[in-house]
């Protein structure tokens, strides 16, 4: 436990802390910096977020205070008064830039991995003072043996951090890594953000325009992204059975996938579903909640375990009922609540029985279940809890 020890001494005694991530930023490091942020700043910590590119424009509703600074050698003062540096999404210090320059002459404690690529570049890293930390998001094709020794680059480092426990054990037994190395934090929702409230009414009203959401059916929602293993095509089979109801199924998510989206539309042609399901695509943020506040019912029946799967943290925070296939980090998150949000895998009679037990059923008796859903998700798997746990890892305390 000495590392850990160490880590708590840096956080602990450090008074001024510079976050930052890598050269054209993404989604992963930008939000890992902002989220860390504001926790620190919750522990009256001086911190300061600079990076070396600007945040691109796609990224920018993730910085609405403007806390992100692009670096410039004007902060070089700053850099030399802070005490600790956290660097997010990084193996390669190059990636950093002259930035980087800077910081190496102030020395770096902490180097936290959340992707596989950057992690096969740790030999190469003069880790001298240095402890690693690594995250799994999934098990990442393990039966494939290329894949798995490209995977195997994220258990290099010092420590690793799985999003669910079902990942921890996944890696445990496919990867050989000793479990005491490993710690769960499970991946968190903005539980202030995905609530039962609409703020800006008109907003909601153009988006139900634009997208043409019907009223006069009972709205099912499938999110996740356009991909094969997601199972849209095969719950269509469902949809198929259920055509005669006065149901009306949504498909939204990340469309980039030309050639499954494609795929997915002729199915609903051939099928002749037509009247009965939408491909609404890539939705963001806000048009997702609003998207969920429509919904009588959401749907999650993917063909693969997921690692976490936020849809189901995101649906029972804004009080709906959904039902998932329950296996992987949907398990986890379902534990301890009521079983009818729980389907075993592939069981389409069962899934096609639940949704229509749920949907004839006047919406009033599930309220209590969709109050104790919002409460499992605020005390488990919201964005606060996790920033705890990172911060608590930092400090080396093992969750």
């Amino acid at each position: 436990m000495s590392e850990w020890k160490q880590l708590t001494e840096y956080i602990t005694k450090s008074k001024t802390i510079l976050l930052s991530t890598h050269r054209d930023p993404d989604g992963d490091g930008l939000g890992s910096e902002i989220g860390f942020y504001y926790y620190l700043k919750s522990i009256n910590k001086n911190v300061n977020i600079v990076n070396i590119s600007p945040t691109p424009d796609k990224y920018k509703f993730l910085d609405q205070e403007q806390i992100i600074q692009a670096y410039d050698k004007k902060m070089d003062s700053l850099i030399s008064e802070t005490d600790l540096v956290i660097v997010f999404d990084l193996g390669d210090f190059t990636r950093l830039g002259e930035l980087g320059e800077r910081i190496k002459e102030n020395n770096i404690n902490i180097l936290h991995i959340r992707s596989r690529a950057p992690a096969w570049l740790l030999p190469f890293i003069d880790k001298k003072n240095l402890t690693t930390v690594s995250t799994f998001h999934n098990v990442y094709g393990h039966q494939n043996t290329i894949k798995k020794l490209y995977n195997k680059g994220l258990a290099k480092t010092d420590y690793i951090v799985a999003i669910s426990k079902y990942v921890k054990e996944e890696i445990v037994e496919h990867y050989n890594i000793n479990q005491k190395k490993i710690i769960v934090i499970n991946n968190g929702i903005d539980t202030d953000f995905y609530d039962a409230k609409i703020n800006e009414e008109i907003n909601f009203i153009n988006f139900i325009k634009r997208k043409n959401i019907l009223s006069d059916k009972k709205i099912i929602l499938y999110p996740g992204r356009l991909t094969e293993w997601k199972g849209q095509l095969e719950f269509l089979n469902i949809v198929e059975k259920l055509k005669d109801r006065p149901y009306i199924f949504y498909f939204v998510g990340d469309d980039k996938n030309i050639i499954y989206t494609k795929k997915l539309t002729n199915e609903i042609r051939k099928k002749n579903l037509n009247y009965n399901c939408r491909i609404l695509g890539h939705l963001d943020k806000n048009e997702l909640k609003m998207m969920y506040h429509c919904s009588d019912l959401v749907i999650s029946s993917p063909l693969k375990a997921e690692g976490f799967g936020r849809i189901i943290s995101e649906s029972l925070a804004m009080k709906k009922m959904m039902v998932a296939y329950n296996f992987g980090g949907v398990n986890n998150q379902l534990k301890g609540l009521d079983d009818i949000y729980k389907i075993n895998p592939h069981n389409h009679e069962e899934l096609k029985k639940r949704i229509q037990l749920i949907l004839s059923s006047s919406s009033e008796n599930f309220n209590k279940l969709k109050q104790s859903g919002r409460e499992h998700v605020v005390r488990y798997f919201s964005k606060k809890q996790m920033l705890e746990k990172y911060f608590n890892l930092y400090q080396g305390i093992s969750s």
